[in-house]
């Protein structure tokens, strides 16, 4: 697969109805920010601009706009089942202070998107004035602010998701991504929904690119830097494999950029899922975040199309946590529906089409 136009760096996709990055999908597993830097060296300046507004205002907005909205949804959400506004005010007081930014300023993500925009604006007059030294060191500094939001927007969500559980037990789980998760699940239903096309074929192809391009936005790699994320291709199947995966595995097993611990620990003790049900794929200690990705990229498609378009594999709790645990998530998305292990559904509770 290889999305191909112009010499210009971005093009439309009919596989994914936007604008995406041109190229291979091993460039596709490069960063954005990576694709910057290129640029830079290469002294191509409407590419590094274009890029530049890519990467924050597509590719970052995105996520920040999914995650905020979580985070929103669910304090709604406990207010609308009666917990008192009180209660509720002492969870947005916790996450504000024990999500603080580096410098201690308390959370808030309208500042963590306003200094990335900051940085952002930096480096576009770095571009804008030729100064190709200066924006450079721009743009390692752009990355650095997004991922500083975007692990305080993951937590936010995580820390309210888990509010939800200490009100309701975990077993309202799925009842509580059925409330806020069905938005995101129809948009990525929809690239390979099997009334629109066939999933041996642009199908896969489509939730390839979408996958793909969401995880390097995560900064799913150790260092949290922009590297290019891990894609390796198999006859029947892609694997991607994330060290940590920038969302919930690095919540999981801690921040090794900042130094913090694993958000299931103190000071935060997030929640996780004790017990092991079909829609935690059998497993106990689920990270309730990283739960998401199980229900609406594997098990939600299952239902609806008969296929998982993801075979999401977390780490879970305690085993994955530590700055210095080998564990890794995987996702696999198999070229075909025939070459889905009979053990994908078995474990899900669930039987493969006939």
């Amino acid at each position: 697969m290889a999305i191909s136009g112009s010499n210009h760096p971005l093009v439309h996709s009919d596989l994914v109805g936007r604008e995406t990055r041109v190229g291979d999908i091993t460039d596709q597993c490069r960063s954005t920010w990576d694709k910057i830097g290129e640029a830079l060296e290469r002294r191509r300046q409407a590419d590094a601009l274009a890029l530049t507004e890519f990467a924050v205002e597509h590719e970052c907005r995105f996520v920040y706009d999914i995650l905020t909205g979580w985070a929103i949804e669910i304090r709604s959400l406990l207010a609308g089942r009666g917990i008192p506004d009180d209660e509720l005010l002492r969870v947005d007081e916790r996450l504000r202070s024990v999500l603080a930014y580096p410098d201690n300023e308390p959370y808030s993500p309208e500042l963590g998107w306003q200094r990335l925009q900051e940085a952002k604006h930096t480096l576009r007059r770095r571009i804008e004035a030729s100064e190709w030294d200066e924006a450079e060191l721009a743009v390692p500094a752009a990355c650095e602010a997004w991922r500083v939001v975007h692990d305080r927007v993951v937590d936010a969500s995580f820390g309210w998701m888990s509010a939800f559980v200490e009100c309701f037990g975990e077993t309202a789980v799925p009842e509580m991504y059925d409330e806020i998760g069905g938005e995101h699940f129809d948009e990525f239903f929809a690239l390979a929904d099997p009334k629109r096309r066939p999933w041996d074929d642009e199908g896969r192809a489509a939730v390839l690119l979408d996958t793909v391009e969401a995880m390097r936005v995560h900064l799913s790699t150790v260092r949290r830097d922009g590297s290019p994320i891990e894609l390796i291709e198999h006859e029947d199947r892609w694997e991607m494999t994330f060290d940590p995966c920038g969302s919930g595995g690095r919540a999981l097993r801690g921040d090794i950029v900042e130094g913090t611990p694993s958000r299931l620990e103190a000071p935060y003790e997030f929640a996780y899922i004790e017990g092991a049900y079909d829609w935690t794929d059998g497993k106990a200690g689920m990270c309730v975040y990283c739960n998401h990705c199980q229900l609406l990229y594997e098990q939600w498609p299952m239902d609806r199309a008969g296929i998982p378009f993801l075979v999401v594999d977390p780490p879970t709790y305690p085993d994955g946590v530590g700055h210095d645990d080998p564990s890794r998530c995987r996702y696999t998305i198999y070229k075909t529906a025939d070459a889905v292990p009979d053990t994908v559904y078995a474990r899900a509770g669930k039987k493969r089409s006939k």
